[in-house]
């Protein structure tokens, strides 16, 4: 394994974990709270938002390694990519915090 697969793997595994532990924090924990009745129950909307978004991340980087950004493809089919990226980071930025004012406003908040 050469040092560069190794830095994006490393890279990957940071933003797993630190994935993991925003979800745990901004997402788990205020269900949780909700479920046990908690008479007030706070998120950060931004930490919602970037815990799946670094978690697809760092899956990605840990699978593909120092390939995750090197293609040799043509510009057109480059932006293509980007775009559908792009896209698929927003649907599951807002997704996650729609599913999230959702499942909150089902147990009586906001």
């Amino acid at each position: 394994m050469t040092e560069s697969n190794k830095t994006a793997r490393g890279l990957g595994l940071f933003f797993l974990l630190a994935g993991t532990a925003m979800a745990y924090l901004s997402i788990y924990s205020p269900i949780m709270e909700a479920l046990r009745g908690e008479s007030y129950v706070s998120y950060s909307e931004k930490a919602v938002c970037i815990a799946p978004v670094s978690i697809l991340l760092g899956l990605y980087l840990i699978v593909v390694g120092d390939k995750a950004f090197s293609f040799q493809l043509s510009p057109r089919i480059k932006i293509v990519l980007i775009i559908l990226a792009a896209a698929i980071v927003l649907i599951v930025a807002f997704g996650s915090l729609f599913a999230m004012k959702y499942i909150l406003m089902k147990f009586g908040y906001y």
